[in-house]
């Protein structure tokens, strides 16, 4: 990611010691703010039930916790790719990545003809997962040896005892490591979208002005943000047709990491936020747009993973 200069910024930023990357979010060498608006939003919150990643060990602010204890494990239902292990992000190979099904109190995770299953149980942050009773179930695997993602996963995901809810899926930790997995959509809820917003862009224009140097987001199926996630710079959105439209964080709500963001962050999601329509133009700009103004995207990208 190309960072801003450091006019966007405050002067009294203070760099952090260490950072650390997770997934494609990285804690970059982005200086931390101490104004206010640091602690103004917060990790996207469970207000769809659908999934990149954040700090290593994400927490949650009061309100967001309390959300999360009221849930069931059927929120979490779904499918999901394994997007990161430890911290580290998966590369996909020509076979895919593993995939994670949840549902009816049991995850699964399958690997081309390799998989594993568990009993799962949620009550808010605490989940549990427990050896799964095949019973007369077929059950029958190809004769290979697990690669090192395959076990890994077998073995962060027999240990978990936490699920946060983070930008782009879940975020699963134990003792035996961390996993985060990241939601795979309905393939005919994304053929009814005229504009496939998946992917990362750079925001070449704000209110029809080119903007000065480059702000890049990242977003999947419904949700779309500014790295690092923890940063709480983001809005999930929706798109129906060339419709758009955004939920907003909740009031009162802050982000994991405190850290320095452009200052154009603000005005681009409150375009975002009364925001009607989506276009993708013939220059392959693709233009969010409203009452309040425009945010115009080009495609960019990904960030080399360290």
């Amino acid at each position: 990611m190309i960072p801003p200069n450091k006019a966007a910024f405050s002067e009294n930023d203070e760099r952090p010691r260490k950072h650390r990357a997770f997934g494609a979010f990285f804690i970059g060498p982005l200086a931390a703010r101490s104004g206010d608006w640091a602690m103004k939003h917060v990790l996207l919150t469970i207000a769809a039930s659908c999934l990149l990643g954040c700090a290593p060990t994400p927490t949650q602010d009061n309100n967001s916790a309390e959300q999360a204890n009221t849930a069931s494990a059927d929120h979490v239902s779904g499918r999901y790719q394994v997007f990161a292990l430890n911290e580290v992000a998966l590369t996909p190979s020509a076979n895919g990545l593993p995939e994670v099904t949840i549902e009816d109190g049991r995850l699964h995770l399958q690997s081309q003809c390799i998989f594993h299953d568990w009993e799962f149980s949620r009550d808010g942050e605490t989940v549990r997962t427990g050896s799964w009773d095949y019973g007369d179930e077929a059950v029958g695997m190809c004769a290979r040896g697990l690669t090192e993602t395959e076990q890994t996963s077998i073995t962060v995901l027999s240990e978990v005892d936490r699920i946060i809810r983070v930008a782009g899926g879940y975020y699963l930790s134990g003792p035996a490591g961390n996993i985060q997995l990241q939601t795979i959509p309905d393939p005919a809820e994304v053929a009814a979208r005229d504009v496939d917003l998946r992917g990362h862009w750079s925001v070449r224009s704000l209110d029809g002005a080119d903007l000065p140097y480059s702000i890049e987001l990242q977003a999947n199926f419904d949700e779309i943000w500014w790295n690092p996630g923890c940063a709480g710079q983001g809005r999930q959105y929706a798109i129906d047709g060339s419709a758009f439209s955004t939920v907003p964080p909740p009031d009162g709500a802050r982000e994991v990491c405190a850290i320095g963001y452009p200052e154009e962050l603000p005005r681009i999601w409150q375009v975002m936020d009364q925001a009607e329509t989506i276009v993708s133009r013939r220059d392959g700009v693709v233009v969010i747009s409203g009452p309040d103004g425009t945010v115009g995207l080009v495609p960019a990208p990904a960030p080399i993973q360290d």
